[in-house]
């Protein structure tokens, strides 16, 4: 797991995680789900870079056929990007989604002194 925020994005039954690196890009992790349709307020680059990542094994379908899955690490250059390409919508991105940084956690214990 890279060491920059770490962002947990739930969208329609759709759970995502993304990661910012130090040089400000985003990783979307491996598994990741991806939905399968994209919106009218999508770009045609949405469609295309699903169907180029089914292409190349980088997207499988679900088991259940509900999305696609991640199967490896993918490059983004913005949190917004990724946010887009997993929701396929241009009016949600990843701001929508949560941090799931253990400093961020109050669930976690504080480590003592």
């Amino acid at each position: 797991m890279p060491n920059g925020r770490t962002m947990e994005l739930s969208y329609r039954g759709l759970n995502a995680r993304a990661a910012e690196r130090n040089d400000g890009t985003w990783l979307l992790l491996t598994a990741s789900k991806v939905r399968i349709d994209t919106a009218a307020s999508a770009t045609s680059s949405a469609w295309f870079q699903r169907a180029a990542w089914l292409y190349s094994a980088l997207l499988e379908p679900a088991g259940d056929g509900s999305s696609y899955v991640v199967t490896r690490d993918l490059v983004f250059a913005s949190g917004r990007a990724v946010g887009h390409f997993v929701t396929g919508s241009k009016s949600v991105g990843l701001s929508a989604g949560r941090s799931i940084d253990d400093d961020d956690d109050p669930d976690l214990p504080v480590p003592a002194p």
